[in-house]
């Protein structure tokens, strides 16, 4: 009987153990894969002149967006109306300057939309985690429509590359994984402490 639950305890606290090893390592890769680097905060209307450092957790492809605090409306007669505002931003790492441009640059004007916000994505660069970069952003002629609306300035993953929404997704299922193994090792936990493993041996004795 001792030895049943002796070894359901060994083997709960191991895959356990295991289970939150994992949990952590995963969290890492989730928060290396994080949406938003930073988010400064702006209220449109106000005239915004800032300079933000910032560091990056791994090489890849990252993007300036613009968040409105606000769903704009949309229409397929003129997917891309005017922003409303002019915004010029520039991306520096140490004296070499990786992108300069305003939110006229992408004639196309690709946004993120969801029910309470809108993102205006302005500029897209490679970043490495090695490096030190800045931002210099610019804000101004706001629309009479737009001001006292809150919003982000923001530095993202751009998860329309293949290699982060992959990695992303992997690394989301390998954490659902990980709470399987925790549960299933406290269950061999809760066994062994109920003397289910003893329990069970004794009647195969007495079979």
């Amino acid at each position: 009987m001792r030895y049943f639950r002796t070894s359901f305890g060994i083997v709960g606290i191991m895959l356990l153990f295991l289970a939150v090893a994992w949990f952590v390592y995963i969290q890492g890769i989730l928060h290396s894969h994080q949406r938003n680097i930073f988010a400064e905060p702006v209220l449109f209307g106000e005239k915004v002149e800032m300079r933000r450092d910032f560091k990056v957790d791994r090489a890849t492809t990252y993007l300036i967006g613009l968040e409105l605090e606000k769903a704009l409306p949309f229409s397929l007669e003129n997917p891309t109306p005017p922003d409303g505002f002019l915004a010029h931003f520039r991306i520096d790492s140490g004296d070499r300057m990786l992108l300069e441009g305003n939110n006229n640059s992408n004639p196309r004007r690709p946004k993120i939309m969801t029910a309470k916000s809108t993102t205006r994505l302005l500029g897209t660069f490679v970043a490495q985690p090695e490096k030190n970069y800045s931002l210099t952003f610019h804000l101004n002629d706001v629309a009479q429509d737009l001001a006292g609306i809150k919003g982000h300035v923001l530095i993202l993953t751009d998860f329309a590359d293949p290699d982060n929404k992959s990695a992303f997704i992997d690394a989301k299922i390998k954490r659902v994984l990980a709470v399987a193994v925790a549960a299933l090792g406290l269950l061999f936990a809760l066994l062994s402490l109920t003397g289910f493993g003893a329990a069970k041996s004794s009647k195969l004795r007495l079979a």
